[in-house]
């Protein structure tokens, strides 16, 4: 009786796994999510299960479920490097980026030619505001995914911050052209898309345009650093200062080790005659950059 009835649960797992992936393929992510948590109640040892379920918990932004699971995933395979982009990816989202760096060097010093885990390094990196190195990173990881819309809109985004905003328009303008981005994967990072865009109206100096850009980003992502350090950029320029302080000491708060953010509040502080608030940012910075060139970070 123990190996039909062992075949009949295999094979109703199975048939629960495939339903799961034919909505995860349609991107009908929460409908597969409940396909996976029906399916690893069946087989709870389902490595590709507990991957995907991670994975759909991680776009849903229900963090805690995927914590979980990635931990079921870690003890059942340690050395899977899926599971640990999909760590890095949870970790990205919950803002621990030190773990998530920490998680990438070891992943990318084992296999070089790791297009996805260059993609999430440069995000990475493009999030803590180093976009010289993000943009290297971008462009290793289209070695290995030519083409890849979101990494393309990526690079646009450090170009625009390096200041080629000409070659950022143009590739905007043809990522906008074939809808590249509106597929539902992208909504895990779309919010810094907008944001790009916002720094082009911000450039132009056409801050209401700049702030419905920002609002759709913060309405994608609340509490977004990058939206709350632009969206302090805008306020200051259009002089209402004290809003712009509050939007840039949320910004630092989100992402301590963001350095455009805590820069910017540096000036405002001098602007608002805060020199003692001021020095002490300024001497973290010295500090902090310090600590990453002895361990030969960037």
């Amino acid at each position: 009786m123990f190996f039909p009835l062992f075949a009949l649960i295999l094979h109703g797992s199975q048939g629960l796994e495939a339903e799961a992936d034919r909505s995860y393929e349609a991107e009908e992510y929460a409908v597969a999510l409940e396909g996976y948590r029906r399916t690893l109640e069946k087989a709870p040892d389902s490595l590709h299960a507990l991957r995907r379920f991670a994975d759909c918990a991680i776009r849903l932004k229900r963090l805690d479920h995927a914590d979980q699971t990635l931990r079921r995933a870690a003890a059942l395979q340690p050395s899977d490097r899926e599971v640990r982009r999909l760590s890095v990816r949870a970790l990205l989202l919950s803002g621990e980026t030190g773990q998530a760096e920490q998680v990438l060097s070891g992943l990318l010093k084992s296999d070089a030619e790791d297009a996805e885990s260059w993609r999430l390094y440069g995000i990475l990196l493009y999030s803590l505001g180093y976009h010289r190195t993000a943009l290297a990173a971008f462009e290793r990881a289209l070695k290995g995914k030519p083409g890849e819309p979101e990494i393309r809109a990526y690079r646009a985004s450090c170009l625009l911050q390096l200041g080629d905003s000409a070659a950022a328009e143009k590739e905007f303008e043809s990522l906008a052209e074939s809808k590249a981005l509106h597929a539902r994967r992208y909504e895990e990072t779309r919010a810094d898309f907008e944001i790009a865009h916002a720094q082009l109206r911000y450039e132009r100096g056409q801050w209401e345009q700049a702030l419905q850009r920002l609002d759709a980003a913060a309405a994608l992502r609340p509490g977004w650093p990058a939206e709350l350090f632009w969206r302090a950029r805008v306020l200051l320029a259009t002089g209402r200062v004290s809003e712009a302080q509050a939007a840039a000491e949320r910004a630092v708060e989100a992402a301590p080790e963001a350095m455009p953010a805590r820069s910017l509040l540096i000036r405002i502080y001098r602007l608002t005659g805060q020199s003692g608030k001021a020095a002490a940012l300024a001497q973290w910075i010295r500090e902090r950059e310090q600590r990453r060139a002895n361990e030969g970070r960037p």
